[in-house]
């Protein structure tokens, strides 16, 4: 078995697998004695043999490698973008390497022209058609709008519990969350309306990363959830 961990700008996702991921567990970044129960706990269940990392916080790379390499004495790879075989030559500067992964394993899953909405801490948009990038867009988060609203102007308070019913609000702290969500739906929506006139074809959707469950019970069109799409990518570039 392998074990796959992703280093976000907030969470570590950890996964276990060799075709396909049969765990997966997240956990706050800066929690680092939690990061090391979990791999524990993975180390009594299965037989690691090999470990990757994929980071898109580079500065706390080898403290991540030590916390793996304090739990299991098999070495860790870390991934690059070098290593994806995913077609980017239209896109001008560094793409980043969860974007690559996550687009690489929808193409080895999905039918194509695809779009990939990954909401995380931003939400990040992949386009992919006839086995190319195309390019994407990339948002703030959900979460990220909020705290900002709050830290930005004197009077709009913090916002932590996410829950949402009707759009119409009728407090500050709820016209506040209906934004963020609704918001967030209604550029998804728009977004991925306005790339299928572009391509001129309509595509797949694909919703992943940890806020998609704020929003996938409003969307009004069909689209896929994959939560461990970057996980399966990850296992994808470990199997070339």
């Amino acid at each position: 078995m392998k074990l796959c961990m992703n280093a976000g700008n907030t969470n570590v996702t950890l996964g276990v697998g060799e075709e396909d991921v049969i765990l997966f567990e997240k956990i706050r970044r800066v929690d680092e004695s939690g990061i090391r129960q979990l791999l524990l706990e993975i180390k009594e269940t299965y037989e690691i043999e090999a470990c990757l990392l994929a980071s898109v916080v580079p500065s706390q790379d080898e403290r991540l490698i030590d916390i793996i390499k304090s739990v299991f004495e098999c070495e860790v790879r870390i991934l690059e973008l070098k290593d994806v075989p995913l077609d980017i030559t239209c896109y001008t500067t560094q793409l980043g390497l969860d974007r690559a992964l996550t687009a690489y394993a929808a193409m080895n899953r999905y039918p194509q022209p695809f779009i990939v909405f990954d909401l995380g801490t931003a939400t990040s948009i992949q386009v992919v058609n006839q086995d190319k990038f195309q390019g994407g867009l990339i948002l703030s988060g959900l979460r990220m709008g909020l705290e900002s609203l709050h830290k930005r102007t004197d009077l709009l308070p913090e916002v932590d519990e996410i829950n949402v019913d009707k759009v119409i609000a009728t407090s500050t702290e709820t016209n506040m969350l209906n934004g963020a969500v609704y918001g967030a739906i209604g550029a998804i929506e728009g977004v991925g309306m306005r790339i299928e006139i572009e391509l001129g074809s309509e595509c797949t959707w694909i919703l992943t990363g940890g806020n998609t469950r704020y929003i996938r019970n409003y969307l009004y069109r069909d689209f896929e959830v994959n939560l461990v799409l970057l996980l399966q990518g990850m296992l994808d570039v470990a199997r070339l």
